[in-house]
């Protein structure tokens, strides 16, 4: 089957709803922040069937500089600065291994998709298992997985596209280091307790994006339900660009 490998950097963080509290609040996300590359390998299986494995390394904790990165865009946005980014989730290291498979399982016409999809994360940061189903439309022909930014098939090569994707989904959580903290750590700090977590998840996330060659840019919107039990659902967005090399 045909290869591709892709490389990435990822910055994520946390923070409680009330952001002028010097410590973190009881029962709300404790601050907490991560940094890590992201090595993929992904085999095209055939033209309607992928599977991918990562490989994440990096820190969470300080190292991460999740705080200079929030006071930075804030300042820029003349937003309220955080106040407790000092009462952080501690430094823990971050090397997760995970598992991606995506068959397509239906067509409608030649721009409608419906995939399925099965991801599974194992390490020191998240270990979860998500199974789910992807709703596609695409403005190119025969378009099964919109979001890469690489064809193999040249033939195929779209010049321009713009796609959008709608993608429920179950997570089913075993440890989560982002809320609980490093697994082997002393819990000397805040953090979210064992029986607190929440081990199913239901999620939705809408994304739309436009690739033109070897450039995607998107944005994605996503909503679950609550992570733990002392919060309502999360709801968040996200930009991302990707470039072939």
């Amino acid at each position: 089957p045909v290869s591709f490998m892709t490389i990435g950097i990822s910055q994520k963080m946390y923070t409680p709803e009330n952001l002028k509290l010097r410590e973190s609040s009881s029962g709300d996300y404790p601050y907490s922040g991560e940094l890590f590359l992201n090595f993929s390998r992904e085999n095209q299986l055939g033209p309607r069937q992928r599977f991918r494995t990562e490989l994440w390394l990096g820190t969470m904790g300080p190292p991460a500089l999740t705080r200079q990165t929030q006071m930075l865009v804030h300042r820029i946005l003349d937003r309220e600065e955080p106040e407790g980014w000092n009462h952080q989730l501690p430094a823990y290291p971050v090397i997760n291994y995970n598992l991606y498979f995506e068959p397509n399982l239906s067509s409608v016409g030649e721009h409608i998709n419906i995939n399925g999809f099965l991801y599974t994360q194992t390490g020191s940061l998240l270990n979860t298992a998500t199974a789910g189903i992807k709703l596609l439309i695409s403005s190119a022909r025969d378009d099964y997985y919109p979001e890469r930014v690489y064809e193999p098939d040249e033939k195929k090569h779209h010049p321009g596209k713009v796609f959008l994707e709608l993608i429920p989904a179950v997570q089913f959580v075993a440890y989560n280091s982002i809320l609980q903290g490093g697994l082997f750590t002393q819990k000397n700090y805040y953090y979210i307790k064992e029986g607190d977590l929440e081990r199913v998840v239901l999620k939705t996330n809408g994304m739309i994006g436009f690739q033109t060659g070897g450039f995607l840019i998107f944005y994605e919107q996503q909503i679950s339900t609550r992570e733990f039990k002392t919060v309502h659902a999360h709801n968040y967005g996200t930009i991302g660009i990707s470039v072939k090399i």
